[in-house]
C-alpha cells in the first residue's frame, strides 16, 4: 500500500555517491529517504571494484607461476574456476567502499542538497584514473591533449631501460611526467608500465600540494625500485625545463 511522506532530501540509488550523499545531508540536519530496489550494496563493493581486483590477483599469480621458467623456477599451473570464484564471493563480502572519487561526489551532493538552494561549489581534486591492464595505465592531473602547445615541457623513462622493471621481467610501456614552463610545477602524467597505481598516486599527491618539478628531485628514493624510474623521469623534465634539452615530447608514442 503506497503511503505519501514528507522529506528534505530523497537519494535515488545506494551506490557509493548515494550512501555519502544520505549521510551528509543528515549529517546537514535534513530529514532523508533512500530508495533502491536492490540488491543491496554498491556495485564497487557487489560486483565492480573489488571483486574484479580479487580475478585480476588469482590472474597474475597464476601468470606469474607461468612465467617462473624466465628465472630457472619451473612448474605447472592449473586454475580451478570454482574455488577462485569461492574466493572472489568470500574475498568480497567484508568490503565496503571508502573515500573516493564517488564518495566526494555524493558528499557535495548531500550537503547541497541539504541547504538548497546555498548551494556552494568544492575544489575538485586532481584527476587520478587507473585502469588494471598489464601493463597498468594511468592518467595522473592533466593528459598531454590538455595542454596548451608552448606551455609545458615532457619529462620521459622506457621501462624496459628501468632496472627494477627488467629484474621483474616487466620492462614494458612508458612513463611521461609534464611541468609548467613559466612554473616549473607539475601539471600532469600518463604512465603505461608495471604498477602503474602507486606512482600514480605519488604523482597525485605532488599535484595535490602544488610542488614543483625541482621539490619533487629533493624527495628521497630508494634503491632499487620501480620509483626510480619515476625519478628518471623528472630528472629528464628538469633538464628540459632548464633549458638543458629540447622541450617537446617525441612525437611517435609507444605504450602511451
Amino acid at each position: 500500500m503506497a503511503k505519501n511522506m514528507k522529506v528534505d532530501v530523497a537519494v535515488i540509488g545506494a551506490g557509493t555517491a548515494g550512501l555519502f550523499a544520505r549521510h551528509y545531508a543528515a549529517k546537514a540536519g535534513a530529514k532523508t529517504i533512500m530508495l533502491d530496489p536492490g540488491p543491496l550494496g554498491t556495485t564497487c563493493a557487489r560486483v565492480g571494484c573489488m571483486p574484479s581486483k580479487l580475478l585480476i590477483a588469482a590472474a597474475e599469480a597464476a601468470h606469474g607461476a607461468r612465467q617462473a621458467a624466465v628465472y630457472g623456477v619451473k612448474t605447472r599451473v592449473s586454475v580451478d574456476g570454482a574455488a577462485v570464484l569461492r574466493k572472489v564471493r568470500s574475498g568480497r563480502d567484508p568490503f565496503r567502499p571508502s573515500q573516493h572519487e564517488a564518495a566526494f561526489e555524493g558528499r557535495v551532493a548531500g550537503r547541497n542538497a541539504a541547504r538548497y538552494p546555498r548551494v556552494e561549489a568544492e575544489r575538485r581534486y586532481c584527476q587520478l584514473a587507473i585502469a588494471f591492464t598489464d601493463p597498468q595505465l594511468a592518467v595522473v592531473g592533466k593528459a598531454r591533449g590538455e595542454l596548451a602547445p608552448g606551455t609545458f615541457c615532457c619529462g620521459e623513462l622506457e621501462y624496459k631501460d628501468q632496472g627494477r622493471a627488467r629484474i621483474m621481467n616487466a620492462g614494458r610501456g612508458r612513463l611521461k611526467v609534464y611541468g609548467g614552463k613559466r612554473t616549473g610545477r607539475l601539471l600532469g602524467a600518463e604512465i603505461a608500465g608495471p604498477r602503474a597505481e602507486h606512482a600514480a598516486h605519488l604523482l597525485a599527491w605532488c599535484i595535490e600540494k602544488n610542488m614543483t618539478v625541482s621539490e619533487m628531485l629533493r624527495l628521497p628514493v630508494y634503491h632499487p625500485v620501480l620509483e626510480e624510474g619515476l625519478r628518471e623521469a623528472l630528472e629528464d623534465l628538469s633538464a628540459k625545463l632548464r633549458g638543458r634539452a629540447p622541450c617537446a615530447c617525441e612525437e611517435k608514442v609507444s605504450g602511451v
